[in-house]
């Protein structure tokens, strides 16, 4: 049931559709603007976020029915609610009020490979004591994560070029702190190449990863200098199949296939130059004329 404190806009947006939760953000009384809300099914681990308006307030769209795990940080994740559990029906709005109080603790995460190098994956996520995860970029290999609630944390790692994921158990994170831990990342395979047709570079070809059964495991585009790289978690496999196929500077698709390929964790392998059959001339790039770019214009006078 919805409290007398929630708008009613809040509410008529809210109407009678699938499962949703009416959550109020208040510190001292006073309703947070901004605020981030955080809300966790315990049974299937689904979650979705909202940030609240200026009355504090916000409505979550939740996918399923259940016991729900509520949490509320503010905007710059200085403070922190602790997490409450409500039982969401299958219909209706369920309203919960959220008061922040506890200091948010802090942790910088410095991610690097076996080698001492930073990793290049792109985020990693921490996941609380209370099992809400909170996702952090990674810059050099340094991400710093706020808003974090007292107690035992998860870092999990994705995987990357040349490394594979890791995840780091326990880590304590106090009270309005700012700690400090590493996270050393296993490396991985790598599968490097360059696209050529008729001797010339072939730019922006698409190369994929085949693994035994013919399943696709990554997908690529070769650079300006026709090379490709594949390995985002790649670990020690056989009979592996790359195959490339010609990009916007051939006017008839054609690919070419390297079998039987090899790869072990922790290893470079270069496959040299994968040439594509030749199918005639290429295709030819013209610059727009601005007579044509404005015509297609829609202010433009004729």
């Amino acid at each position: 049931m919805l409290t007398p404190s929630f708008s009613y806009d809040l509410a008529h947006r809210a109407g009678s559709r699938r499962p949703a939760i009416a959550a109020e953000v208040v510190r001292d009384g006073v309703p947070v603007r901004f605020g981030r809300l955080s809300a966790l099914h315990l049974d299937s681990g689904s979650h979705v976020e909202a940030r609240t308006d200026a009355d504090g307030q916000a409505l979550l769209d939740l996918t399923a029915p259940g016991r729900w795990s509520v949490a509320a940080r503010d905007a710059r994740r200085r403070t922190c609610a602790p997490p409450t559990t409500i039982e969401v029906g299958e219909r209706g709005v369920t309203g919960v009020r959220l008061e922040l109080g506890s200091p948010a603790g802090e942790l910088l995460v410095d991610v690097r490979g076996a080698d001492g190098l930073p990793v290049t994956a792109s985020h990693l996520t921490v996941v609380d004591a209370a099992g809400h995860p909170v996702t952090a970029t990674l810059v050099d290999g340094l991400a710093h994560v706020r808003g974090l609630r007292a107690g035992p944390c998860r870092i999990e790692v994705p995987p990357s070029y040349g490394h594979l994921g890791t995840t780091v158990l326990d880590v304590l994170v106090d009270e309005g702190s700012l700690l400090s831990c590493t996270a050393v990342v296993p490396a991985g395979g790598l599968v490097a190449g360059r696209v050529l047709q008729g001797g010339a570079i072939q730019y922006a070809a698409v190369v994929a990863l085949l693994d035994a059964e013919g399943t696709e495991i990554e997908r690529t585009r070769t650079d300006a200098d026709g090379c490709f790289l594949l390995g985002t978690g790649l670990r020690s496999s056989r009979d592996l199949t790359v195959v490339a196929a010609s990009g916007p500077q051939t006017l008839h698709a054609t690919s070419a296939a390297v079998a039987d390929v090899v790869v072990l964790t922790g290893t470079y392998r270069d496959l040299g130059d994968l040439h594509l059959p030749t199918t005639g001339a290429g295709a030819v790039w013209a610059s727009r004329t601005r007579a044509v770019a404005g015509m297609k214009l829609p202010s433009t006078r004729v």
